[in-house]
């Protein structure tokens, strides 16, 4: 199945995953320095999280109790 609708993130699009304790999805945005938080239902983009020092992230992970995010 076909996505109805692109999510300009304005940079090369890493990892993806689904946040459930959250209910919102994670993407590293390379080029961009940040994390895209998307809401899965509307694939509106909600915030961006900066990821200082951080260049060319591209691998996510999460610990949702902890509310942890690993970027590398």
């Amino acid at each position: 199945m076909l996505c109805p609708r692109h999510v300009d993130l304005g940079g090369e699009v890493g990892n993806v995953v689904y946040d459930p304790v959250a209910d919102q999805t994670l993407v590293a945005v390379q080029g961009q320095g940040d994390l895209a938080a998307i809401d899965p239902e509307t694939l509106d983009v909600i915030r961006r999280l900066p990821l200082p020092g951080c260049r060319g992230g591209h691998g996510v992970a999460l610990d949702p109790p902890a509310r942890l995010a690993f970027v590398a």
